[in-house]
């Protein structure tokens, strides 16, 4: 059987219900010996051993995926060529010439605009990054004066923090690498923190500074900083930036901590129970789409080890110290912009990560709620569900998934439908908001995955071959090309959309108003994108897909 159709199995149905229950347990026994956890291919994280056959993508998800890369060896082709035109690099505008059959995104050049730069912030492909300060840190390395030459007199760190605008992106998640060597250059992913404040006057964030090094006495580099260095700064950090979303906001908070659900999913419910046959869509193709990451993008030879600045042991540091910071009910849209307190438009008027993301976040609790409520009446429903109870109690043992918050037994339906509406949230639209704005976003010179020659701490001593330097080698700005390419080509399906109906026509009819609320959604977006300084299309429902499965 392949999962695409796991939709079609059958009328859902109870264990304590179930007129086959023999037959049931000898599915889940087969399964249990066909899905086993892995500790050893990312120390300390469950992977999937062997992927079974069932779960290979089907020959029109190949067809679909490769026709969507159509374009690509011709570009690829073209910039081979080029590439011994543009070596060494010697403008910004060589990288242009990266885009032979596509489209040039727009923020192609974004570092180069304070503007811009600032904006990405908010509305570029990692807009987890930022975090409000309630609080100034003691060790925090910026100054009134930085303040005020950012926003004006009578500005300070406190009375701007008091006031709810000061923000910073700190990326401690990368403070480990130290860099490997390529073609006898020296490179490395920077581990910044940016200081950011809401101008109310100009309804914008401004950066106020940028430290590249974590020493003690390391320089701030300013808005106000001769052009070339302040350049060389946000160059710096944007490659921060791009190698904390690949590794930490995208593939650690939705790939790595969703898979450990698929898994056990399979293993402890019957493929008729309404739980599985509810996750089933966004579980498709997800553990072959993870074991090709595995073996292709963060293996030796791979892209992250062919691309990234630092050896692949440290770049694999990344994933794993946000792996280790998630939480599952913390994870909520709700806590978690509340948390890094971001969630109050009063403070924060711009912010399309989180008002197009709560539209969605609700309709996914509705649906999912409502779904519940069809097979579970109560506490005693689900204490009887021995399926259910064996799949809470695995995700969460140290012996199986390894799922940090995850409760070890489901209590209520209002609990298990908070479960549920987290695994399709980071399994759908989040991770479609992250994995398909790295086209837009993730591209060289506006995100490098590694700087190639240090950053100079002296006032004044960057100059254009400097900056020159700092950016990839043309080829390798177009390998970072063709990897994006890949993983944001193609969108198998969208989100509420199921390639089969439910077979109970209660829970088909919950499923279409689901459709109903997201069509609803859709013009809500848009209608707001309008009046927006840049498009944020991610959240539309209809560039949503289910599954982790690109």
């Amino acid at each position: 059987m392949n999962f695409e159709n796991l939709a079609a199995t059958g009328y859902p149905s109870l264990p304590k219900y179930d007129p086959r229950p023999e037959e049931r347990e000898q599915q889940l026994t087969r399964f249990r010996e066909d899905y086993k956890f892995n500790y050893y291919y990312i120390p300390g994280y469950p992977f999937l051993e062997d992927v079974p056959q069932r779960e290979n993508f089907s020959g029109q998800y190949w067809a679909a995926r490769l026709g969507s890369l159509a374009g690509l060896p011709l570009n690829q082709l073209a910039s081979t060529v080029r590439t011994h035109l543009f070596e060494p690099i010697q403008d910004v505008s060589d990288f242009d010439h990266l885009y032979a059959v596509y489209q040039r995104p727009e923020h192609a050049h974004g570092w180069l605009s304070d503007e811009s730069f600032d904006e990405q912030r908010l509305s570029g492909c990692n807009p987890q990054a930022i975090r409000r300060l309630d609080t100034v840190p003691a060790d925090l390395p910026f100054s009134d004066a930085d303040v005020q030459a950012a926003l004006g007199p009578e500005r300070s760190l406190r009375t701007e923090c008091e006031r709810g605008r000061l923000y910073l992106a700190d990326y401690w998640a990368l403070a480990h690498i130290r860099g490997s060597t390529f073609r006898d250059r020296r490179r490395t992913i920077p581990a910044p923190r940016g200081l950011f404040a809401w101008d109310p006057k100009t309804q914008r964030l401004r950066c106020i500074g940028i430290q590249l090094r974590r020493e003690p006495g390391a320089r701030v580099f300013r808005p106000s900083d001769p052009g070339l260095d302040w350049l060389a700064a946000k160059l710096a950090f944007q490659c921060a930036d791009a190698c904390h979303q690949e590794l930490g906001t995208h593939f650690a908070w939705t790939h790595m901590v969703m898979a450990p659900f698929a898994v056990v999913t399979r293993r402890q419910l019957a493929l008729r129970h309404p739980v599985h046959l509810l996750l089933a869509p966004h579980f498709q193709f997800f553990l072959f789409d993870n074991e090709l990451g595995r073996t292709t993008f963060i293996n030796p030879g791979g892209a992250v080890d062919k691309l990234m600045g630092g050896t692949l042991s440290e770049s694999l540091g990344i994933p794993l110290n946000l792996y280790k910071q998630w939480n599952l009910l913390e994870s909520s849209p709700v806590r978690e912009l509340a948390r890094r307190g971001v969630d109050d438009p009063a403070l924060l008027p711009r912010y399309p990560f989180r008002d197009d993301g709560l539209l969605v976040w609700h309709a996914i609790v509705e649906f999912v709620s409502k779904y519940i409520e069809l097979y579970y009446r109560d506490g005693r429903d689900l204490a009887e569900d021995q399926e259910l109870q064996a799949w809470a109690a695995e995700l969460a043992s140290g012996t199986g998934g390894r799922v940090a918050g995850m409760p070890p037994h489901i209590d209520t339906p209002a609990q298990l439908a908070e479960v549920l509406s987290l695994v399709i949230w980071a399994c759908g639209p989040l991770h479609s908001v992250l994995n398909f704005s790295q086209w837009d976003y993730i591209n060289v010179p506006n995100m490098s995955y590694a700087t190639y020659a240090e950053i100079p701490e002296k006032v004044g001593a960057v100059d254009y071959a400097t900056l020159m330097n700092i950016l990839p080698p043309f080829d390798q700005a177009a390998l970072q090309l063709w990897w994006c390419k890949i993983l944001t080509s193609y969108r198998h399906d969208q989100l509420g959309h199921y390639a089969h109906n439910f077979e109970d026509p209660r829970a088909q009819l919950v499923l279409e108003a689901f459709q109903q609320r997201l069509d609803s959604i859709e013009r809500e977006i848009i209608a707001a994108d309008r009046n927006r300084l840049v498009s944020y299309p991610y959240f539309r429902p209809s560039r949503c897909i289910n599954s982790i499965n690109t």
